[in-house]
């Protein structure tokens, strides 16, 4: 079965990912393999929620923790992921191969995806250990070279895709700058050419890419520092335009074709 990792961001948790994304109804509808992974702490903790608080509030996303924030190590950024240079590279790798030996796993189509922090460590995933993916979905979370990550230096073509929000701090200063990285990279020869439009989001696309990859970005005009089409599962998010387009459902159309 085809497989995807999904990374939570800064201070969040795997259930805060899931409900954010729509892991579970997502994959149940395509019949793909999910795994949601933690990222490290300040101090130790099984579930990146604050300590002491209701497991159901946990398990519904509606609880963050700011003051012992999870993170992954994307490089230069964020949190002790980044600080202790913990090896998440290596931890991806044991993921995919349990997955593989428990799970049925398809080696040939692992994807991945992440927001923010999770999508920074999308990217250096990419860049570091290209050949286990066959294509990954940051959102809001650029290439952030820093510490061990040195260089963006992909053994293999991964096909690309990404969504950032006009007025996301996050990505919107090298968004373009990426996108064209990402396309060289893999060696594409065509494009950016439009592929989606709506009111508030423009897609486009390279395509004549090595290995039959292809590499996308997406923006969307006046979204901050959210998941494009869904809401935080705290209930800390504006109210979103209609017209912006469901990342979710856009990303796994595109990596399903």
């Amino acid at each position: 079965m085809p497989g995807v990792i999904d990374w939570h961001g800064f201070s969040e948790s795997p259930w805060y990912q899931n409900k954010l994304v729509g892991l579970e109804e997502i994959i149940d509808k395509y019949k793909w393999l999910g795994a949601l992974p933690l990222g490290t702490a300040p101090l130790p903790t099984e579930t990146c929620c604050p300590f002491g608080s209701d497991p159901e509030e946990c398990r519904a996303g509606s609880t963050l923790d700011p003051l012992n924030p999870c993170s992954f190590n994307a490089g230069n950024c964020c949190g002790v992921g980044s600080s202790r240079d913990v090896d998440d590279i290596t931890f991806a790798r044991a993921m995919i191969e349990w997955m593989e030996l428990e799970m049925c796993l398809d080696p040939e189509n692992v994807f991945s995806t992440g927001f923010s922090n999770g999508g920074m460590i999308t990217n250096r995933v990419a860049c570091q250990a290209s050949h286990l993916f066959k294509g990954v979905a940051p959102v809001a979370g650029n290439i952030r070279l820093g510490g061990s990550f040195e260089q963006c230096a992909p053994t293999s073509p991964v096909s690309w895709i990404s969504v950032c929000g006009t007025e996301d701090f996050a990505c919107v200063n090298d968004f373009n700058e990426t996108a064209v990285l990402w396309s060289r990279l893999n060696g594409c020869e065509t494009g950016p050419n439009p592929t989606y439009v709506s009111a508030t989001t423009r897609c486009e696309a390279w395509s004549d890419c090595t290995g039959g990859t292809f590499v996308e970005k997406c923006w969307v005009d006046d979204l901050g520092h959210e998941w494009s089409g869904r809401p935080r599962p705290d209930g800390s998010s504006p109210i979103q335009a209609p017209s912006n387009i469901d990342a979710t459902s856009y990303i796994w159309a595109r990596w399903s074709t």
